[in-house]
């Protein structure tokens, strides 16, 4: 008897909302950065908590990936009578990742253009003489990181862990190499072969060496939201042994937070990625939030939860993500001289304002890079069009 893996419409609604609204978090705290920390500076309470918002809504992603990832394989194994078909699961990450990222890169090497071209603020510095802070000296566009980034290996080989101008690329290369991870352990695990287990030793280690102070902490984020999906696809199976546990487990782990909190500096929660103390930290902050995202779907499953449509925002949150950094900044080049003279309040006004006119733009722009189906469409009329020059 077939198995039935496919998300149900509220599930599927709520991790869209999570989605939709860590993709704006994320934006908003770079507008923070870029368009208010100049004129109040660092180590205020906007940036702390800015960073700890920002921080746990990339983590977000990453859980999410975990689950969707974990579901689509398991959909792979259904579809193919118990085999797990790697190229198919290839084919299908491929096609979700590139068209965004590639018009990002594109964007990025544009919005460098731009600035040089016409000697933009920003060409030379983008600091101005009372500035407090500005998260760029320079628009710089640095093509190792751009090359590595089409490969997703920016950050792992190459000085910096993005592209200078685009910044929130980092963390697409961790999510590739998981899906990666993920693909050879259940090449190996379901379909016997062992080939798929030593390579995914041999790709995975010089990563890991690498990287070791992130890929654990990371993985084991995303792992949690396997775990998430395991969990999810037996949920009728284990929904009251899984409510009777939550009380206890949660209590642990929460307790064993503040423990480490405690006997360690404050900010082990605030700023993550200093040190594998505080990265392990997030991640059980992380698998705390799981556990509680588990427990209010078996709660909403018998209710019609009103998510007011913020759902729809997933539509366009990867396209938000990988283009609202480069925009900010050729804005931030047209805009801070103009605004570095006036009252803090103007800036803020100026980044939600533009950041309002970014999320429109994303949204138009995802139905086209973002859209399997019209991305399916035109891959085959490009096939048809070599067929027909072959011919």
């Amino acid at each position: 008897m077939k198995k039935n893996y496919n998300i149900d419409v509220q599930t599927s609604r709520f991790l869209d909302v999570i989605r939709g609204i860590s993709a704006i978090v994320v934006m908003f705290f770079h507008v923070i950065l870029i368009y208010i920390l100049p004129k109040v500076g660092l180590r205020g309470y906007l940036d702390g908590v800015a960073e700890v918002l920002a921080s746990y809504a990339v983590m977000a992603f990453f859980v999410i990936s975990g689950f969707v990832i974990t579901i689509s394989i398991l959909k792979n194994i259904e579809r193919n009578d118990g085999q797990f078909k790697l190229s198919e699961f290839m084919i299908s990450r491929l096609v979700r990742l590139y068209p965004p990222l590639i018009f990002s890169l594109v964007l990025t090497i544009g919005v460098y253009g731009l600035i040089h071209t016409f000697n933009l603020h920003g060409s030379e510095t983008f600091r101005l003489a009372g500035d407090l802070y500005v998260i760029r000296e320079k628009a710089i566009l640095d093509w190792d990181n751009i090359l590595w980034s089409l490969i997703f290996l920016q950050g792992f080989f190459s000085r910096e862990a993005a592209p200078s101008l685009n910044g929130p690329l980092w963390s697409l290369s961790y999510e590739f190499w998981y899906y990666m991870a993920a693909m050879f352990f259940a090449g190996w695990l379901v379909n016997k072969r062992l080939f798929w287990g030593w390579l995914l030793i041999i790709v995975l280690l010089p990563l890991v060496y690498i990287e070791h102070l992130f890929f654990f902490p990371f993985l084991s984020t995303w792992l949690a939201g396997s775990v998430w999906a395991l969990l999810y696809i037996k949920r009728q199976i284990i929904e009251k042994q899984f409510k009777v546990l939550f009380g206890p487990i949660v209590v642990g782990i929460t307790a064993l937070v503040i423990f480490i909190v405690y006997k360690n500096d404050h900010l082990v929660i605030a700023n993550p990625y200093t040190d594998s103390l505080s990265m392990i930290t997030q991640s059980l902050i992380c698998w705390l939030g799981m556990l509680v995202a588990m427990r209010f779907i078996l709660w909403q499953e018998r209710r019609s939860f009103n998510f007011f449509r913020a759902d729809q925002l997933a539509k366009f949150s990867y396209t938000l993500y990988v283009i609202h950094f480069p925009l900010l900044m050729l804005g931030f080049s047209f805009l801070h001289p103009l605004l570095y003279s006036l009252h803090w309040l103007y800036s803020v006004i100026t980044g939600v304002l533009l950041g309002l006119v970014i999320i429109l733009i994303s949204s138009k722009l995802a139905v086209w890079i973002e859209n399997k189906a019209t991305i399916w469409k035109y891959i085959r009329r490009l096939k048809s069009l070599l067929g027909a020059g072959k011919a």
